[in-house]
C-alpha cells in the first residue's frame, strides 16, 4: 500500500488542483490547511485534514509541527502549493528531506519572494511543478 501524501497549503487554485490531481491519480492525501474559507478542505479526495496555524503568523509553531509529522508520518511526498507554506519550510528543507521527499529549487524562494520573483520566473516553476503532477499520474495509473 503506498503512503499518503502531504499537500501544505489549501489556496483556492492550487491546493485544491494540486489534492485534486493527486486525489484522481489514486493517491491518499491528507492536507495542512491554513486558509480561512477555503473549499480545498472538503474536497472528496482529502482524507485527513490538520490545521497548524497560519504560517505567517505563527511560522515557528507551523513548521514545527509539519516537521514533527513528517517525523513521524511516513509520506510519499510533501507539495506546499502557496508561498505562504513553502518560505518558512525552506528554511528547514534538509530536515524534512530525511523523512520524505521535498525538491523545490533553490530558486523556488526567490519566486516564492514577491519582492525577488517575477511571473515569468513564477510561470516557469509553476509549468515544471505541473509537469511533474502529470508525470506522477502516470506513474500511479501504470501508463508509459
Amino acid at each position: 500500500m503506498r503512503r499518503p501524501v502531504l499537500v501544505v497549503g489549501d489556496n483556492a487554485l492550487a491546493g485544491l488542483q494540486t489534492v485534486r490531481s493527486l486525489g484522481r491519480a489514486g493517491l491518499e492525501v491528507h492536507l495542512v490547511a491554513f486558509e480561512s474559507g477555503s473549499v480545498t478542505r472538503y474536497s472528496r479526495y482529502v482524507t485527513k485534514t490538520l490545521e497548524f496555524g497560519n504560517p505567517l503568523t505563527d511560522t515557528d509553531q507551523f513548521v514545527h509541527r509539519v516537521l514533527t509529522l513528517v517525523r513521524e508520518t511516513p509520506f510519499e511526498l510533501l507539495v506546499p502549493t502557496s508561498d505562504k507554506s513553502l518560505v518558512p519550510l525552506m528554511a528547514v528543507r534538509d530536515e524534512i528531506r530525511q523523512h520524505v521527499p521535498f525538491d523545490p529549487s533553490d530558486d523556488s524562494v526567490e519566486i516564492a519572494d514577491p519582492y525577488r520573483g517575477d511571473r515569468a520566473r513564477f510561470r516557469d516553476c509553476y509549468s515544471r511543478v505541473i509537469r511533474c503532477v502529470d508525470e506522477l499520474h502516470r506513474f500511479t495509473m501504470g501508463d508509459s
